[in-house]
C-alpha cells in the first residue's frame, strides 16, 4: 500500500493506492488459455484475420505513463461485473469501456449514476451518459465527477463507432480531463482513445480497449496521463447468460485480470457478480429492467477499504 500526501491550504489530502494481488495464480491461469484460445483464433482464416490487426497495431502504441486519473470505473452494471465488459456490446456505459461496442439499436437514453467511495465522502463519483443515434450511427457523450471537496477530477467524453463488417466494428472516443484543486487552480488536457469489437463465432466476442494515444499531460510537468490497455471477451453460452474476462493493463502497475458474469433471473431482474484480482475487490449487483426506466445496483467489497454502493438509473425514450 503507497500513501500519497496532496498539498492543501489548512493540511493536506491524502490518497491511497492499493496493489495486492492475493488471487493472481489461479485467475492467470485460466486468462493464459484464453489468450492462447485467442492467438489460435487469429490464425483462422474464418475468424478474419485482418480485423484482429488493429488490435496488435494499438498495443503497440504504448509508452511507460503515469498520472492523474488512473482509471475511470462508472455505472453499477459494469462495477457489478468486476468492470470486465470490454467485449459486451449494448451496455450503456460502452463509452468508457469499449465504443466500439456502443449498441446499433440505440433509442435515446440517458443514464445518472452516482457512488461513495468505500464510504469516503470526499470520494463521491457522478457520472452522466447521453446515448443517441443520428442516421444509424450509434453516438455518446458523457460526464464523470470524482470528489465534491478540494480536489475534484471531471472528465467530458465523446465517441461513436463505425462497423467495417457485420462481425467486426472500430470506435473511438475524445476524453477531456480537468484537474482542479483548491487554491492550486486547475488544469486540463485531452487524450484520445481507439478501440475494436470484434463477433468472432455466435456467442463468443473479442474486445480491446487502448486509452490516451496522444500521451497527454494534464500539465507542463513531464508526468503524463496513464495509458491503458483493456483486452477481454464475452461468452454466451444461453441466451439468459453472458461470462466476460478481461485483462486490464495500465503500463506503470501490474496487469489486472477481471471475470464477471450476467444472468437474467427473470425478463425484468438480472443478477450480476464479478472479480478484481489486482485490487482484490469483490462485486455484485442486481439490475430491474423495464421497457422506460432501469435500475441497477452494484456492491463492491474490499477487505480492507470496506464497501462502496454504486447506484444506476436510465431512462429510455
Amino acid at each position: 500500500m503507497e500513501i500519497f500526501p496532496l498539498p492543501q491550504k489548512n493540511g493536506i489530502i491524502v490518497a491511497i493506492r492499493y496493489n495486492e494481488s492475493r488471487f493472481q495464480s489461479s485467475i492467470l491461469k485460466v486468462l493464459q488459455l484464453l489468450m492462447k484460445f485467442c492467438k489460435f483464433l487469429h490464425c483462422l482464416k474464418e475468424a478474419g484475420g485482418y480485423c484482429l490487426l488493429p488490435v496488435g497495431i494499438l498495443i503497440c502504441c504504448f509508452t511507460d505513463s503515469f498520472s492523474a486519473f488512473e482509471k475511470l470505473e462508472a455505472g453499477a452494471q459494469p462495477i457489478s461485473m468486476g468492470n470486465a465488459i470490454v467485449a459486451m456490446s449494448g451496455s450503456p456505459y460502452a463509452i468508457y469501456y469499449n465504443p466500439a461496442a456502443l449498441s446499433d439499436n440505440t433509442k435515446f437514453e440517458i443514464a445518472l449514476s452516482h457512488q461513495l467511495l468505500f464510504g469516503m465522502k470526499d470520494l463521491a463519483q457522478t457520472d452522466m451518459i447521453i446515448n443517441y443515434s443520428i442516421a444509424g450511427h450509434p453516438f455518446s457523450l458523457a460526464m464523470s465527477q470524482l470528489g465534491n471537496g478540494p480536489y475534484r477530477e471531471i472528465q467530458f467524453c465523446a465517441g461513436s463507432k463505425y462497423n467495417i463488417t457485420p462481425t467486426c466494428a472500430i470506435g473511438g472516443s475524445i476524453h477531456y480531463y480537468q484537474l482542479s484543486i483548491s487554491h492550486y487552480g486547475q488544469q486540463g488536457t485531452w487524450g484520445l482513445n481507439l478501440a475494436i469489437y470484434y463477433d468472432l463465432v455466435p456467442g463468443l466476442h473479442l474486445g480491446a480497449f487502448v486509452t490516451n494515444l496522444n500521451q497527454p499531460r494534464i500539465s507542463e510537468t513531464e508526468e503524463q496521463l496513464p495509458q491503458t490497455m483493456n483486452l477481454g471477451f464475452s461468452y454466451e453460452p444461453v441466451n439468459e447468460l453472458t461470462i466476460c474476462f478481461a485483462l486490464f493493463r495500465d503500463i506503470h502497475f501490474s496487469q489486472d485480470y477481471r471475470v464477471g458474469l450476467s444472468y437474467q433471473i427473470l425478463p425484468v431482474l438480472s443478477f450480476r457478480a464479478g472479480i478484481e484480482d489486482q485490487t482484490n475487490t469483490y462485486n455484485f449487483g442486481l439490475g430491474i429492467d423495464t421497457r422506460w426506466v432501469d435500475f441497477d445496483y452494484a456492491l463492491r467489497v474490499h477487505q480492507f477499504l470496506g464497501t462502496s454502493h454504486v447506484f444506476t438509473l436510465m431512462v429510455t425514450l
